[in-house]
């Protein structure tokens, strides 16, 4: 088995999710006890949705799509939020582009934009439009992160940091391809791979892809199998228990992390990666794999 795979067995799977949310700092040492207390995964299961807003896979989830229906005023505003963001995203992007696309090209001959088939809603495919970070390859295996982190080039990394490669979704926004918030949109053989080993993995496709979302917030990228499953449990989350209350929540968290916590991106990054490592340390090797794919 490769690193940061999952194991075939569900308690082995819940185990190393219980473990890695027990080194995790966010979790306090109480939380992590109780879990560990419990004697089953439908135990455990409850305490993660009550405790961690975690919505596990393993989860009898009857139509999580269809729970709480939302109504027609949340459909509503909750577009007419997305009309609004993402107009002023593009506006941002038109005054940008000329700026951005005379720095790429100077580090690195080719494109100014990225595009990569997503899975969106419904399990649709579309096109997912990044300004371009990294090098051009010869090949286009969908891959994990940090497999390819030399090819970042000096004003991508910039871009990643401050999330200015991101800003040419706000069209797809606008088309409504995407939304502000909601599931991050993962590429076609990762879906088909996890949507393998994840159960109800799809019931993140019931609603549109974000920007921007529960899991992103919380967790930052995947990095491996492990960590996706987390991150689908923060998506399953956020499916069953959206409102505009929470939508309104997780853009003021991304907001505040762009223009506030970006100024202490080492110490973010640590954070991020000691999480991943959890996680990828129990697989029964010493390796890291991170996500390394134009994200």
């Amino acid at each position: 088995m490769s690193v940061g795979d999952l194991p075939d067995n569900p308690d082995e799977i819940c185990l190393i999710c219980m473990n890695a949310m027990g080194e995790d700092n966010s979790v306090a040492g109480d939380v992590a006890a109780l879990l560990r207390e419990c004697q089953s995964i439908e135990e455990r299961a409850a305490y993660c949705h009550d405790l961690r807003e975690l919505l596990c896979p393993f989860s009898d989830i009857e139509d999580i799509c269809k729970t709480n229906a939302r109504g027609r005023f949340y459909s509503v505003a909750k577009r007419a939020v997305d009309l609004l963001g993402g107009l002023i995203g593009s506006v941002v992007v038109a005054v940008l582009l000329p700026l951005v696309a005379v720095a790429i090209k100077l580090q690195s001959p080719g494109p100014v934009f990225f595009t990569q088939k997503r899975i969106g809603l419904h399990g649709k495919p579309f096109s997912m439009v990044k300004f371009r970070t990294m090098h051009e390859k010869t090949s286009d295996e969908a891959r994990w992160a940090n497999e390819e982190e030399e090819r970042i080039f000096t004003f991508g990394s910039f871009m990643r940091r401050f999330h200015i490669d991101e800003f040419p979704q706000f069209f797809s926004v606008l088309v409504g391809h995407m939304s502000l918030v909601g599931p991050r949109p993962e590429q076609v053989p990762i879906v088909e791979r996890l949507r393998m080993k994840i159960p109800h993995y799809d019931a993140r496709h019931c609603v549109p892809p974000g920007i921007t979302g529960w899991a992103q917030v919380r967790h930052g990228y995947a990095g491996c199998e492990l960590s996706s499953w987390v991150k689908t449990a923060s998506d399953l989350y956020y499916v069953a228990r959206r409102s505009l209350w929470l939508d309104m929540s997780i853009l003021f968290r991304t907001l505040l992390a762009v223009l506030v916590e970006e100024g202490r991106q080492d110490t973010e990054d640590g954070r991020t990666r000691e999480s991943s490592v959890a996680l990828e340390g129990h697989s029964g090797d010493t390796g890291a794999q991170a996500p390394g794919q134009e994200l």
